[in-house]
């Protein structure tokens, strides 16, 4: 993730000072959306609980997110 932000996405921008946050990014990924067999994350086993995760608030790392304010748009 940060060799792709550093070359393609925001080369100026992406330093190797924010490897802790790519790092953080991964673990944040795969414990909340890898499934296995059983159909479980590796959060829900940890927990033993199910947990709903809604993946329409999950970002890719260094990609801009930009929120729209209706107010600002045209007709």
């Amino acid at each position: 993730m940060l060799a792709h932000g550093m070359r393609i996405m925001f080369p100026e921008a992406v330093k190797p000072i924010l490897w802790p946050f790519a790092l953080k990014a991964a673990e944040r990924t795969r414990n909340t959306l890898r499934i296995d067999v059983t159909g479980l994350t590796p959060e829900e086993q940890a927990t033993r609980t199910t947990i709903w995760h809604d993946i329409r608030h999950e970002h890719t790392l260094f990609c801009p997110v930009y929120v729209l304010d209706h107010r600002l748009q045209g007709s």
